[in-house]
């Protein structure tokens, strides 16, 4: 009896050529490609670039060579935005205006926007780096513009509700603060005449 016409041996070989076959055809399992993001925003030895860090995002614009959104660290200063963008367009940047008005070492909040003036900005501008209206120089806030620290120094205005105020931009009137329920009616009377959009 020849071995190979056996209809058991014959069957195994099948199987065996089958699992081969699906093998060799078998499309390659797809990974979803891993993004590292790099603390290239960070001052060189900051502390505050750590694994551990909470992330938040700020908006820069303006004089700078890469203007965007970019995610930094918690504790993160206006220094680091501006190198997380690139730095400083040299050849666009208003470099008096950043001097006299831009602090750099100022910390930055979750959806603050950092603004670079370029040469042709004349107006005051913020220590933030946000260019301000006439309106704003007499001593309004923009609630559009305004940092952080600018909307904490508000009456009855916190941390939380800064926070909330930055994150639902931008308004179209003064009055979207009370129609979004962002602040109370009994806050916005004390605030609204210190406040323009």
């Amino acid at each position: 009896m020849d071995i190979f016409k056996s209809p058991l041996i014959i069957f195994a070989f099948g199987i065996l050529a089958g699992i081969l076959l699906l093998l060799i055809i078998r499309p390659e399992a797809k990974c979803d490609p891993v993004v590292f993001e790099s603390n290239q925003g960070c001052i060189e030895g900051s502390d505050i670039a750590t694994s551990s860090a909470k992330n938040m995002m700020v908006d820069v614009s303006g004089a700078v060579s890469n203007p965007g959104v970019y995610k930094l660290p918690e504790g993160s200063r206006v220094s680091d935005a501006v190198s997380a963008a690139g730095g400083l367009a040299e050849d666009k940047v208003n470099k008096e205006l950043v001097s006299q008005g831009v602090n750099l070492a100022q910390i930055v909040h979750d959806g603050e926007k950092i603004y670079i003036p370029f040469q042709s900005d004349s107006l005051p501008i913020s220590h933030s780096g946000s260019v301000i209206s006439a309106t704003d120089a007499a001593g309004m806030v923009s609630i559009n513009n305004a940092t952080f620290s600018e909307l904490v120094s508000l009456p009855d205005i916190g941390e939380v509700r800064a926070k909330k105020i930055i994150d639902n931009r931008p308004y179209s009137k003064i009055e979207d603060l009370v129609e979004q329920k962002i602040i109370f009616q009994s806050t916005f009377d004390k605030i609204k005449d210190k406040i323009v959009l």
